[in-house]
């Protein structure tokens, strides 16, 4: 074949290529131009009009068929004016502005910074959640009607950095439970030196009167007695200390700046050589 004839043809045949890839392609375009524009019917019925307006944005184009482009263009006038659309605003407790402030509704973040500009969104009910650096979350429930342009929705924190100040009854109510605990281990002090010593002292006395004037007690009778006497000195100790801090407790939570102060029982410790009690008055 002559190499005119071959160019020739060669054209012709990428000629007929390109045309059938135009055909192809066109093909393709139209049916996605369809396939929107029968999404937007039923996305306008579930009242979804901003996915709605997302396929309108394709079927409105100018290579989409001619009847199909007009009316995605009519219908899409029609959900831009149904659209609604807010604007977030948040302040602090002191009324200034805040604009790092992440705002979801469902667990879907919105936005995640206010700055006046406005957003569209499906009508009906939400329970706006908003979060802000320092400052406790806070919602909102608002129900946003079909055509409502540019709503304001705004909401103040309350002040986190200032929290209001403790119940002045926190720090007599947690000092009236131990300085009770530690005065009741001293007084189980004080009880049990004073059992020891009675029983050692009379057990003493009683050494006395009988081989004691003849000076023939045995270390066996002595061992016994010594070892009451010694061993309820440690006690004494524990009974004093718990007993003196059970007092400056006492005291502390006696002069703290609670307005009303409770009726609380009253202590009368006693011991001698051979005794030790004490005495617990409930008021009534």
């Amino acid at each position: 074949m002559p190499l005119i004839a071959r160019n020739v043809c060669s054209l012709v045949l990428a000629s007929s290529l390109i045309c059938l890839f135009t055909r192809d392609t066109s093909a393709q375009d139209q049916a996605a131009c369809v396939q929107s524009a029968n999404k937007v019917v039923v996305l306008r019925r579930d009242k979804k009009l901003v996915e709605a307006k997302k396929e309108l944005a394709i079927c409105a184009q100018e290579s989409c068929d001619e009847v199909v482009r007009d009316d995605c263009k009519t219908w899409l006038a029609e959900v831009d004016a149904q659209l609604p659309s807010v604007v977030f605003s948040a302040k602090d407790g002191a009324g200034n502005d805040l604009v790092e402030v992440e705002v979801s509704s469902d667990g879907r973040v919105l936005t995640k910074r206010l700055d006046g500009t406005t957003l569209s969104l499906d009508p009906g009910q939400y329970v706006f959640r908003f979060v802000a650096p320092r400052q406790p979350p806070q919602e909102k429930s608002v129900v946003i009607a079909e055509g409502q342009k540019s709503r304001a929705i705004d909401i103040v924190f309350a002040e986190a950095d200032n929290p209001a100040p403790p119940n002045q009854n926190t720090t007599s109510a947690n000092l009236v439970v131990p300085a009770w605990i530690t005065l009741g281990v001293g007084a189980g002090g004080l009880v049990a030196f004073g059992v020891l010593q009675g029983i050692g002292q009379s057990e003493y006395s009683d050494l006395e009167d009988t081989c004691g004037t003849t000076h023939s007690c045995t270390d066996e009778q002595i061992d016994p007695v010594q070892t009451k006497l010694v061993a309820s000195i440690p006690l004494l100790g524990v009974g004093a200390a718990g007993v003196v801090t059970a007092t400056v407790l006492f005291i502390v939570d006696a002069t703290s700046d609670a307005p009303e102060k409770a009726a609380r029982p009253t202590v009368d410790l006693q011991w001698g050589s051979d005794f030790a009690f004490a005495t617990i008055t409930f008021p009534l």
